[in-house]
């Protein structure tokens, strides 16, 4: 079990890297024309037809044994498996094309089947784990439904067998079956990242209780393995190859050395609890988020947070026009609403007029001071599914918001955190030097006691 663990993880990495450096190429020189998105699945869709016809001709007949008896590793498996003849005579049938030429799930029942040792040579399992592997890195990103799920459990199967069939033909009798059973879950595990779900699959798929124990051992190890080469395909397709902002679920450990001040972005529009309509509907167009709401003060300068107000409750509010005079207070039902146009039409008098907003501000919005480490920070944002978080100074004022783009490790961050620690380290050592040397730390605590209240510190002390 080790064994077929190990190297599962080992090639469901190469597996992930692989894919994802050929989608990244693909992106950059195939996505932006259509025309040649299709001529990649007419390329893709002729070499797959053709190593159908090609591959099976390179393998010989071989004749049906005796031991070729329907049992297979499925629970409540019903309908065995067919051998498929190809080109040979009616009591011979083609490895390869057992395998090659019908769908995954004959292909499954094939490589799961049990006490047919001698249906597959190890040599036929290894080539078609090689060719379907590479098809897969190929076929997966493309412009077609192509999941990754079922091809995950044939490749595992195929080298989990292969290598139950190497074991049984060189040191002793063991179930290639079985084998092929844990090489599925670990190259799953290695893939997915995942662990109890697939545990519950494998289980579902075998019915056997007895495989738990060595299941459960295949897929932690596999996953402990592949952690430490690559993350799981799907969370490198999100951020390498879609670019989209994906946040772990700890944070870095440079964001211990920062706080929140150094990741914010001040580029966010603010509007008054009582302000115009046409400041209303600029700070609409800025976010699809919600929008804070600050107290100006007497002088208009200040911008102390009380609140912030979803962009869908600022457009009913301007659709319906509420900033006239004598409007009730707007009812909750209001805001169910599907369709608001998010650009409404005011005259030039509408748009000088003014919109009380201190009966519709929410005012239990998060908001956190500038002061506070960024991990935390971190962690309350990915812990409580926000989609922003308004930074405040001490005196309550709005200074910025962080976003999911802003968490995002970049490499501003990263010079940042190192430029703390290189300072932390730095005070350090003078602390240290002091300390080593009291003396020189007594004389000037007796300098700066001695001196008279009146003389000021020159830039030298």
């Amino acid at each position: 079990c080790p064994i077929v663990a190990v190297f599962g993880a080992v090639a469901a990495s190469l597996f992930v890297h692989l894919n994802i450096r050929f989608n990244e190429w693909r992106k950059e020189k195939y996505w932006p024309v259509v025309r040649n998105r299709l001529t990649e699945l007419l390329i893709i869709s002729f070499i797959t037809a053709s190593l159908s016809v090609l591959l099976p001709a390179a393998y010989p007949c071989v004749k049906k044994s005796r031991y070729l008896i329907p049992s297979s590793v499925l629970a409540a498996d019903e309908n065995p498996a067919p051998f498929v003849r190809y080109w040979c005579e009616a009591d011979e049938y083609n490895q390869m094309a057992s395998l090659w030429t019908c769908n995954s799930e004959i292909a499954l029942k094939h490589l799961f089947s049990r006490a047919m040792e001698v249906a597959f040579d190890a040599e036929v399992t290894a080539a078609f784990f090689m060719f379907y592997s590479t098809l897969a890195i190929v076929t997966t990103g493309t412009w077609i439904s192509a999941g990754l799920l079922v091809p995950s459990f044939v490749m595992g199967a195929a080298y989990g067998r292969t290598i139950g069939i190497i074991i049984n033909t060189s040191i002793g009798p063991v179930d290639p079956g079985l084998y092929a059973l844990l090489g599925a879950a670990s190259f799953m595990a290695g893939i997915s990242r995942m662990t109890v779900a697939l545990v519950v699959i494998m289980l579902e798929v075998s019915g056997d209780i007895q495989a738990l124990l060595p299941v459960m051992l295949c897929i932690m190890i596999s996953k402990w393995v592949s952690d430490y080469f690559v993350d799981g395909i799907y969370d490198l397709q999100i951020q390498k190859v879609f670019n989209m902002p994906f946040l772990e679920y700890e944070p870095p450990r440079e964001y211990v050395m920062l706080c929140a001040r150094d990741a914010i972005t001040t580029n966010v529009t603010p509007i008054g609890e009582v302000d115009t309509v046409e400041n209303c509907c600029r700070a609409l167009r800025c976010t699809d988020y919600a929008l804070p709401v600050v107290h100006r003060g007497i002088d208009g300068t200040r911008r102390v947070l009380v609140g912030s107000i979803p962009v869908f409750h600022l457009a009913v509010l301007l659709q319906e026009r509420y900033f006239e005079p004598g409007k009730p207070l707007l009812n909750i039902s209001a805001f169910s609403r599907t369709f608001v146009s998010r650009e409404p039409e005011f005259s030039k008098d509408e748009l000088s007029m003014t919109l009380d907003l201190r009966h519709y501000v929410d005012k239990a919005t998060f908001s956190i001071q500038e002061e506070m480490p960024l991990h935390l920070a971190y962690r309350m944002y990915r812990h409580l599914a926000l989609r922003q978080l308004f930074v405040v100074d001490t005196h309550n004022e709005l200074v910025g918001q962080l976003k999911r783009l802003e968490l995002v490790p970049r490499e501003t961050l990263v010079r940042k955190a190192v430029e703390a620690a290189t300072a932390l380290e730095a005070s350090k050592l003078s602390l240290a030097r002091l300390q080593e040397s009291p003396s020189d730390a007594d004389n000037a605590t007796d300098f700066l006691l001695s001196r008279p209240q009146s003389e000021p510190l020159s830039d030298n002390v």
